[in-house]
């Protein structure tokens, strides 16, 4: 991802990224507007090229909290691959959330595991939602896919092991 610096908020558009995941509550938005107001935009929001300016792919609420307060430029770095994208999409605290669902089911399934399958599972994501029109699926949809389809692949394999040694 390339540093861009402070860009001007009015080169800015909504991506197509925030249909992906739900807004913020309204608690959590009125906690970021209050931090932004006492120490500034610190977090960079991510982008893509999108014609004379720039498509936003994370920090849709950092805008809108830039734009509420006055603030005419936030700091941006480029996502320049699907990589890039995938990887400002994964919401960390989401993903902390997970482990703890599905830990019990898989103890050798930790947080660095879910983080590996949330990238995947975002670039599936991205790549059918950048090519089809009609299919319209959220990441936290691929998400749950993937994570349901690793614990199914984990749970075969230990059933295969387990006849293995039954067998003499």
């Amino acid at each position: 991802m390339k540093h861009l610096g402070p860009i001007k908020i009015t080169l800015l558009k909504e991506g197509d990224y925030g249909e992906l995941f739900p807004p913020l509550a309204a608690s959590e938005y009125a906690d970021l507007r209050e931090r932004i107001k006492k120490t500034g935009m610190v977090k960079n929001l991510v982008v893509e090229e999108a014609g004379d300016g720039y498509a936003i792919v994370s920090g849709h609420a950092l805008k809108a909290i830039a734009e509420e307060l006055g603030i005419e430029e936030v700091p941006c770095s480029l996502a320049e691959t699907y990589g890039d994208i995938a990887e400002a999409l994964v919401d960390r605290a989401r993903l902390a959330k997970l482990a703890q669902r599905y830990g019990p089911l898989n103890p050798l399934f930790d947080e660095d595991d879910l983080y590996q399958e949330a990238l995947l599972a975002i670039l599936m994501a991205l790549r059918t939602y950048r090519a089809s029109a009609t299919v319209r699926m959220t990441c936290s949809t691929y998400l749950r896919w993937s994570l349901r389809k690793v614990l199914m692949r984990q749970a075969a394999h230990a059933e295969v092991e387990r006849l293995r040694e039954a067998v003499p």
